[in-house]
Order: structure tokens, then sequence, then C-alpha cells
């Protein structure tokens, strides 16, 4: 979406990337996997952890994008 926003191509080397970090976010934990019967703490560490996890895969597209520049 940042692409069609931005009017930039959305390169093949992109693509793999978002596909790989998606496949890897969506092995998250859900708070049903942390415990057998999950209570707030456990929906509230599992919410947390895929938000962390999919901000250090957005950071690191950012960085590839401004500094690497591999795609």
């Amino acid at each position: 979406m940042d692409n069609a926003i931005s009017d930039d191509d959305y390169t093949a080397g992109e693509m793999i990337f978002d596909a790989a970090g998606g496949a890897m976010l969506s092995h998250f934990p859900g708070a049903s996997a942390l415990s057998p019967d999950p209570r707030w703490l456990e929906h509230t560490f599992a919410a947390y952890g895929g938000g962390h996890a999919s901000v250090i895969l957005g950071g690191m597209k950012y960085v590839f994008d401004e500094v690497v520049n591999p795609w």
C-alpha cells in the first residue's frame, strides 16, 4: 500500500520480503498457544508480542529501503 500511495514500483525483492515476513508473523503464537486456559495477561502478551514483531519487520524493511536498498 505504501508503494501505491507514493507511486513507487513494487519490486520482486520487496514482494519476497513482505511474503516471508507475513509468513513468519502468521506463525506467531496466539493466547491459546501460550496457555490452555488463556486469561487477560496471555491475550496481552500475545498481542504485544505480535505487534512488536510486526514493528521490527517494518523497521528492517525501512532500513533496507533507505540504507542498503537491495531492491
